[in-house]
């Protein structure tokens, strides 16, 4: 729960200050963003539940990183009206990881990641 509330808000923010401080990420309709968003999200809480433990912190952060860029790039570029530069998505793609990072390791030193299944 901890990690789709941390999602939740740091996802959009990370990609509407992308959005509105830069000229490499812009979205032709609104529902685009939101869509990449619940992408992220998803892709994210998803590969958390599959692989993240305690002992296979950086290969769960690097999946998310490559995650995170090929939505933003691919995903992203495929929708009408939509542009993201592929410095535009790498950079975000970097923050979101170094997010996520920060976000594993504060799961994996609670013990959080031990109660799931996976």
């Amino acid at each position: 729960m901890i990690s789709l509330i941390v999602k939740i808000v740091t996802v959009p923010i990370v990609l509407l200050l992308a959005m509105f401080m830069t000229d490499n990420i812009e979205y032709g309709a609104m529902w685009q963003p939101l869509l990449i968003i619940l992408l992220l999200i998803g892709s994210g809480l998803a590969l958390e539940y599959a692989l993240l433990n305690s002992e296979n912190l950086w290969t769960s952060v690097a999946l998310d990183l490559i995650t995170a860029f090929i939505i933003l790039y691919f995903i992203s570029n495929m929708l009408e009206g939509a542009y993201v530069s592929f410095g535009g998505a790498l950079v975000v793609s970097l923050i979101l990881g170094v997010c996520e990072y920060m976000l594993h390791r504060f799961l994996i030193r609670s013990k959080n990641v031990d109660k799931a299944p996976a």
